[in-house]
This record gives structure tokens, C-alpha cells and sequence, in this order.
């Protein structure tokens, strides 16, 4: 689907060339600030790639170059169907152009209606991520909390 010169795309395991470069801008952007992470890129494709499996990877591309990648998990429950980001990243190259929010608009215009009702998503407090969605309409949840739980 294109519009304005970008053009979302599902990402399929076999899109080589595609997430090598996600790959790349992926671990290049979560290895500065804020996040300063150390990203093997081996271990990177691997996770992408399992996660289409079982999920959805959408990239966003201005003319021949992805911009920006989304990991999508779609689930069903007893009273809504949403969408909940796993993670988003636009490369850091492009960022603070309203490219993030522009793929936020055209992520909702990929799917038909009846997909999701709401997107859903966990973000780190006062991070750069946490002023960009209440910036682009999502509302903090009061009564929720983030608890995890390690294996035995």
C-alpha cells in the first residue's frame, strides 16, 4: 500500500535483502541513546524471523530504502481484538520527521476494521517512546502494571 512517496509492506521470511537492512538501522538505532544496546546481528535475524512465524512484521519504505520496521502480535479476547505492538523502531537517520507517526497512521489503514479495535503497547516512562505515543493519541492505562515473572 502506498501513499506520500512510502509504501507499508508485510516483511516475509524469505526477504533476505529487507531484513538485512531492518537488521542493520535496527542495530544501529538501539545501540545509541537512550537504549546503548549491544545487538549481535545474526541473533537479530533469527528473531525476526521466528517472529514471522507465528506473527506480523510490517516494514515502511520511502522510495528504495525501509525507514522503519513494526512487530505486531494480533490477539483475540473474550471482548476486543487488538494489536500489540512488540516493538517499533524507525531508524535513527529518519527520526524526528514525523515518519513514526506517519507509519502509525498507514499501520492502521493496512488493516481492514474488523482486525483489531485498539493497539496496545508497553513503553519505558519518560523515554523518548513515551512522549511520541501520547503525541500520537495513546492514552496511558492508570490500572495497569507491567510485572513479569522469571522461569523456575
Amino acid at each position: 500500500m502506498k501513499k506520500d512517496n512510502f509504501e507499508i509492506f508485510r516483511v516475509e521470511k524469505e526477504d533476505i535483502k529487507t531484513l538485512e537492512e531492518v537488521a542493520e538501522f535496527y542495530e544501529y538505532t538501539y545501540g545509541q541513546e537512550p537504549w546503548e544496546d549491544e545487538l549481535e546481528r545474526d541473533y537479530l535475524l533469527d528473531y525476526f524471523r521466528n517472529f514471522i512465524d507465528e506473527n506480523i512484521f510490517l516494514a515502511y519504505r520511502k522510495e528504495d530504502r525501509v525507514v522503519a520496521m513494526a512487530l505486531l502480535i494480533p490477539v483475540s479476547s473474550y471482548r476486543s481484538k487488538y494489536l500489540r505492538i512488540e516493538d517499533i523502531c524507525v531508524d535513527s537517520k529518519f527520526q524526528n520527521q514525523n515518519i513514526g507517526s506517519s507509519f502509525l497512521d498507514a499501520i492502521d489503514e493496512y488493516f481492514d476494521s474488523d482486525i483489531y479495535d485498539v493497539i496496545v503497547l508497553n513503553t519505558i516512562r519518560n523515554f523518548p517512546s513515551h512522549h511520541f505515543y501520547d503525541k500520537n493519541g495513546f492514552t496511558l492505562v492508570e490500572s495497569s502494571i507491567t510485572m513479569y515473572r522469571e522461569k523456575k
